[in-house]
């Protein structure tokens, strides 16, 4: 059985993942030596908006670096303290393995994505109390300590015990998986144990170092797009989502003297995260403090249809046979028309949701997949991804051959899908996303999008949103756009992300503005609006 294979069995039978392996840095062709760019000092601790990708493998770092990706992050059991220390101290010696978390940060950095965001998982197989309890035992707190320690100063770039070739230091942490079963037990104080534990370590070895508190996944709770207070209040507390409790969630924020920013796994439609930055601003406020919030895992469009957990929206009860008999002849590779469908959706999610999380405030988010969530040839295999994590599964920004599936092997990738150029495009646009006005755009029925400006030039990410998902043989209603630009504007570029594969690169076509206005019919295929550029 394929790694992949064997991961996908433990994640359903809820059992321990198989320990990874992983190739050496020299194994993999990577550069050794000292520190490859030196540290700045002025840098700001958090960027203005880090338009990531999600996760890290092997093979496909040259293909992202090359769409502008400048952050990345890491795969979870890359950071697991089983993987780095798989055995026990013997006779007091330490013993870690570091190839797997090297591997991750070494080939994306020297390929040009150098800011790299990371998990760090206290789970071990003979270090944790149990399968249902990730907390060290008693007894080895000192070494989950030492290792915890050991982890920071290997990645904290001041030339004491780095990791040979590091390109810039790895300083933004995410503390746990997520609050699912990925942590074990659905207790909020066990949790905050450890993460003070961590904290304690951590910021002895780097003092730089900046601890992103457990991720929240709350695609139960904002789902529906703008759901009401009462919704979000008793959603919350009905724990009848994929997450461990809601009273949890409140009892992390109340320790914010643990954490320096909060993340979100965003798993659902785009339309849940304004609800979740608000909701999430106002716990903050109530508590007297006010920190940034990071989208540190994001999929471009919801699970939409799977077995084991009611339709996500824009997905209905009505629709749900049918999505899932879609996803399913994915998984067949039975139609080409059910694969072009889901490749466009995931295109236009990949702007709908980057644009929506600047635009909502976030400070960053790590969109993903970097790769489909099931195998190239194993068909059985391939209709059991789907059937456990619905259009997860076929979510890959390019064509793919992982391998086994496992950590340490290298993937091959081949043709770029639309969502890869749809990211490249959204990363140029919003460059480092520090702009001097960022608003959405109010005002206008059945559309959704944000003023951006920087220097008194704007652009405008723009799409229509009726709320219903449109299955393939089903044809879109435009929604009219009438767009008035600020005065002294005579002409407008629009730019449109593409949605099929055989398309060429997104096309602009810059208009006259009859009247001072742009009219133009939208649909859910985001639009990007920018003043034509003066020639000197």
């Amino acid at each position: 059985m394929s790694r992949l294979a064997l991961l996908l069995v433990a994640l359903l039978l809820g059992c321990p993942a198989p320990t990874p392996t992983c190739p050496s840095l020299s194994e993999l062709g990577l550069e050794q030596g000292d520190m490859l760019e030196e540290p700045d000092p002025d840098a700001p601790d958090f960027p203005a908006f880090a338009a990531g990708v999600e996760y890290i493998q092997l093979g496909t770092e040259h293909v992202y670096a090359e769409a502008g990706a400048g952050w990345a992050k890491t795969r979870l059991e890359a950071f697991a303290w089983d993987t780095i220390q798989p055995s026990a101290p013997k006779g007091g010696e330490r013993s870690y393995d570091w190839n797997c978390p090297d591997g991750q940060i070494s080939a994306w950095q020297q390929a040009g994505v150098t800011n790299i965001q990371s998990y760090l998982q206290p789970e071990s197989s003979w270090g944790s109390r149990g399968v249902n309890d990730l907390r060290p035992k008693v007894a080895r707190e000192d070494e989950y300590r030492d290792w915890v320690a050991a982890v920071f100063e290997r990645y904290d770039g001041d030339g004491i015990e780095d990791m040979p070739g590091l390109v810039r230091p790895v300083n933004h942490w995410v503390i746990g998986g997520e609050w699912t079963g990925f942590w074990k037990p659905d207790d909020p104080q066990s949790y905050l144990e450890v993460l003070e534990m961590t904290r304690e370590e951590a910021l002895e070895a780097n003092p730089d170092a900046l601890l992103g508190a457990i991720p929240f996944l709350l695609i139960d709770v904002f789902e529906g797009n703008e759901p009401t207070d009462a919704q979000i209040e008793a959603r919350l507390l009905a724990n009848d989502g994929p997450r461990n409790s809601g009273e949890g969630v409140l009892a992390i924020l109340d320790r914010d003297d643990l954490f320096d920013y909060a993340c979100v796994h965003s798993l659902g439609d785009y339309t849940e995260l304004p609800p979740t930055a608000r909701w999430l601003r106002a716990e903050m406020a109530e508590r007297g403090y006010d920190k940034p919030i990071w989208v540190d895992d994001a999929f471009a469009i919801s699970f939409l249809a799977n077995n084991f957990w009611p339709v996500w929206y824009p997905a209905t009860e009505a629709t749900e046979a049918a999505l899932f008999d879609v996803l399913d002849q994915v998984a067949r590779r039975s139609s080409d028309e059910a694969a072009a469908w889901v490749e466009a959706e995931v295109a236009k999610g990949v702007v709908h949701k980057g644009a929506t999380a600047l635009g909502e405030g976030f400070v960053g988010i790590q969109l993903g997949n970097t790769e489909d969530w099931m195998p190239v040839t194993d068909l059985n295999l391939r209709r059991t991804a789907v059937s456990f994590t619905g259009a997860a599964a076929t979510m890959g920004w390019v064509d793919v051959d992982p391998g086994e599936g496992g950590l340490g092997d290298l993937r091959v990738p081949g043709s770029a899908r639309p969502a890869l150029r749809n990211y490249s495009l959204l990363v140029e646009k919003l460059g480092d996303g520090a702009f001097d006005v960022i608003e959405p755009l109010g005002g206008l029925t059945g559309i959704r999008g944000y003023r951006f400006e920087r220097e008194g030039t704007p652009l405008w990410i723009l799409w229509a949103e009726d709320g219903v998902l449109q299955l393939p043989d089903e044809e879109e209603p435009p929604t009219t756009l009438t767009l008035t630009p600020p005065a002294g504007i005579e002409r407008l570029c629009v730019t449109e992300a593409v949605t099929i594969t055989s398309a060429p690169e997104p096309e602009t076509v810059c208009v006259d503005l009859p009247g001072g206005q742009l009219v133009r019919e939208l649909t859910s295929v985001p639009v990007f609006i920018e003043p034509e550029p003066v020639v000197r």
